[in-house]
């Protein structure tokens, strides 16, 4: 096996796929943590597969996770890929910066990219083949002019750069006279981006009218300017980020903004429609919603997550719109569409899950209560868990879910994939329990002889220095079992999101803080080690 500095190059790709699916370089992820800054983690495995000749293998890799949506956090992408493209190696820093458009596919990605890249090359100056990269993401935007003209007048600055900034930077020359007057727009402003266009084509004149409806709807400040600027939204497929926030407690601009609005946003915006009364004073747009969230077609092709339709529909239940506080009637036929939706965007068992016959013991802590709350989400964990043990029993052929409290397991509870989600968690919370060991559901495997390849253990508590050692014995004593699974593995799911000081490297055990979209992808990914 290569080795570079005695370690074996394989041990580090695995490192690499692990740090890339779960933003650190330890067997934890923390679905809503702040990224770290490049002083807090150690990427030498990176630099150990450069320096051992499989820099180009590294670049492939991080362009496959990318492009596949594996990583959980996008951050570890583009740190992995700011590491390469600043690389002293020639061929991984060509194939690394060759790979910008791919990876860099918005402009949030790109900007992240960009400070990652100079945390990694302090005073050196950008290459030509970086630049090169950045401007042929402009030139051959994905959606092409039109596309570019949406992005650049809805996303005009990340953190403290610009695309102004970054057109500087990459010294972006136009390829094309719709790129040449948008690049002059974001530079020189709507007065200055006309300047050397003598033979505007018709795509060109689209894109004109599109930015200058934005400015437009930017100029829009008073009361009378209301029913102009309801025109340029219906005109333009103008979005919310291209109206000033005075406008956006309106019911007539929020109708007008529904009515061509993406699903994500759809989603996102729920509350925000219902507590600005629009779904009282437009019948219409109730059915517009509903419509759009039975529309498996458009869900699929918008990858919208089962957890984040979850999460949308307890919000609306609650009537609470958490950003100001404000209270709403939710609206029955909405909430049933959401429900639906959820059942919908649950995809069907993997062929890799199926191949492996990967079989799985599903521990529900019964001291989860239910005042716990997600961190960030907005949803209580008992409906975190509902929503995410229902997703992953897709998956798989053979699983079991086991309730666990102070006392012994006795038997598995019935779960179906085909069950409700109230019903599920009517199931899985029966009363309340004052304590709970994490080891039961292990040892009700031990004693019932059960063959698992993954523990996943749900729960609330605090995860301590204690219980790591009492979870890694109980681990110990089911693989010593002749009957026991092949390679066996546990995953510790703290819904409530308690950050531990403990840290883990061991490549069977993942600890997981919090819940998000990513939860079950993570998982899934770990269950078969990373590949």
């Amino acid at each position: 096996m290569e080795q570079c500095s005695g370690i074996p190059l394989e041990s580090d790709f695995r490192k690499l796929k692990q740090f890339l699916i779960l933003g650190g370089p330890n067997s934890v992820y923390h679905p809503h943590s702040v990224s770290h800054s490049s002083t807090k983690i150690d990427l030498s495995f990176i630099h150990r597969l450069i320096a051992g000749g499989r820099g180009k293998d590294v670049v492939r890799v991080i362009k496959q996770y990318s492009l596949e949506g594996r990583a959980a956090k996008q951050n570890a992408i583009l740190r992995a890929l700011a590491v390469c493209s600043t690389s002293s190696d020639l061929v991984t820093k060509r194939e690394a910066n060759r790979i910008i458009p791919d990876v860099c596919r918005i402009f949030d990605h790109l900007i992240k990219f960009i400070k990652f890249s100079q945390e990694d090359a302090v005073g050196k100056k950008w290459g030509r083949a970086r630049r090169k990269a950045i401007s042929n993401l402009y030139n051959n935007y994905p959606g092409g002019p039109m596309k570019l003209a949406y992005h650049v007048t809805k996303y005009r600055k990340r953190g403290n750069m610009s695309h102004k900034d970054v057109i500087r930077l990459a010294h972006v020359k136009p390829f094309n006279q719709e790129v040449q007057y948008i690049l002059g727009y974001i530079i020189r402003g709507l007065n200055g981006a006309n300047l050397n266009i003598h033979h505007p084509s018709p795509e060109l004149e689209s894109v004109k009218n599109y930015i200058q409806g934005v400015e437009e709807a930017r100029r829009c400040r008073t009361r009378g300017d209301e029913a102009h600027l309801i025109h340029l939204i219906e005109t333009h497929q103008l979005c919310h980020e291209h109206v000033r926030k005075e406008f956006l407690n309106k019911p007539e601009i929020w109708h007008a903004l529904l009515q061509h609005m993406p699903i994500h946003a759809v989603i996102r915006n729920l509350n925000s429609l219902a507590s600005n009364e629009v779904f009282n004073l437009y019948d219409g747009d109730v059915n517009i919603v509903a419509q759009k969230l039975n529309d498996l077609g458009l869900l699929n092709e918008a990858r919208v997550h089962p957890f984040e339709i979850l999460t949308a529909y307890f919000q609306h239940k609650s009537g609470e719109r958490t950003a100001r506080g404000n209270v709403f009637t939710p609206s029955e036929t909405i909430l049933c569409a959401l429900e639906e939706a959820f059942y919908k965007s649950l995809k069907p068992r993997t062929d890799i899950f199926e191949a492996r016959s990967v079989r799985m013991a599903f521990g529900i802590d019964l001291t989860i209560s239910p005042s716990d709350c997600v961190v960030s989400a907005k949803i209580t964990s008992r409906q975190a868990v509902t929503g995410i043990l229902l997703e992953l029993i897709r998956y798989v052929n053979t699983y079991h879910v086991l309730p666990f409290g102070a006392s012994d397991i006795c038997s598995p509870l019935p779960i179906s994939p085909d069950d409700r989600l109230q019903n599920v968690e009517n199931s899985l919370f029966v009363g309340g329990v004052e304590s709970s060991n994490l080891t039961k559901p292990i040892d009700f495997a031990i004693r019932n002889q059960l063959e698992v390849n993954v523990f996943v253990l749900f729960t609330s508590k605090t995860y301590t220095e204690q219980e790591h050692y009492q979870l890694k014995d109980a681990m110990d004593r089911y693989r010593s079992q002749p009957w026991a699974g092949r390679e066996p593995r546990l995953v510790v799911v703290d819904v409530v999101g308690n950050q531990s000081p403990i840290s883990s490297y061991e490549e069977d055990f993942l600890r997981i803080e919090g819940a998000d979209s990513q939860v079950v992808n993570v998982i899934k990914q770990f269950a078969v080690g990373w590949d």
